[in-house]
């Protein structure tokens, strides 16, 4: 999963959550920051352990989508892949808009080799936000693996059309290249 997005991520998510209205008596931004921290720290079973707090708590939909997301890539970073993808369709039900989560849910997929699953996913992130890097960067790697590589530099070049000095595709778009010409 992309950190460097993800943890920007992190901090944009813990300020939307923290908002007055989604705090219940100041017992969730506490958990919440203490949740983020220790995610952010790799301290992932502390993580857990807030994000299962959380979700227990039984808050509405959206913050269910955010923190089951969240959770859901702490798995994912122990490469538990089948308990991230649970996490993470758990979130999509929840906020079926939540583009991250069909992202990370596709990077599961390819790390499980279900290829079709992984284009689908990122297709429908793209779908409810086109212009993220990652939903492009993360399609390019599944057509790479498939060695479709046209596609697979299409892709690269529309994350780098979003995000030109984005260094991973950077790196990938001359590997596609070489697998090309």
């Amino acid at each position: 999963i992309q950190y460097v997005h993800e943890l920007h991520d992190l901090e944009e998510e813990k300020a939307e959550l923290s908002s007055p209205s989604n705090i219940v008596n100041g017992s969730l931004d506490s958990l919440l920051v203490k949740a983020l921290d220790a995610h952010s720290q790799q301290n992932y079973d502390e993580a857990l352990t807030m994000y299962n707090k959380i979700l227990e708590m039984n808050q509405d939909n959206k913050i269910n989508s955010v923190i089951s997301n969240h959770r859901g890539m702490v798995f994912f970073v122990l490469s538990d892949y089948e308990k991230a993808i649970t996490d993470f369709t758990f979130s999509v039900q929840t906020n079926p808009n939540n583009f991250r989560a069909y992202n990370n849910r596709g990077l599961a997929y390819r790390m499980l080799k279900r290829y079709d699953r992984a284009v689908e996913d990122f297709e429908r992130s793209i779908g409810i936000h086109p212009m993220q890097t990652d939903a492009y960067y993360g399609r390019a790697q599944v057509f790479f693996e498939l060695e479709n590589y046209p596609n697979a530099l299409q892709d690269c070049n529309k994350a780098l059309n979003i995000e030109p000095e984005f260094k991973p595709a950077l790196r990938f778009k001359q590997l596609i290249k070489a697998r090309l010409f």
